[in-house]
């Protein structure tokens, strides 16, 4: 008997003109919300590759001091390891 009732409901009119207008409410704001989204992934991305930019330029100048201080140890090191030779 349920089920038989159930087939006879009536049907459901359509959306009314303001269910309309509001659902091209909700899409625009969310084409708007991804585009922002969007945009602002790219100024992320586009800050981050600066970045990474900027710390391989000081890895190369940190690498660069520490060839030249490696350097200078080693030849401290020999100019003692000489004089203390030429001692003995």
């Amino acid at each position: 008997m349920l089920l038989s009732t159930y087939k006879h409901k009536a049907p459901r009119p359509p959306p009314s003109a303001v269910d309309f207008d509001l659902s091209d409410i909700i899409g625009d704001t969310t084409s708007n919300i991804n585009n922002d989204s969007v945009k602002q992934a790219q100024i992320a991305i586009e800050n981050l590759t600066k970045e990474i930019t900027a710390q391989e330029i000081l890895l190369t100048q940190r690498h660069r001091d520490l060839e030249q201080e490696s350097k200078q140890v080693i030849l401290f090191i020999c100019c003692f390891i000489r004089k203390e030779y030429l001692i003995f």
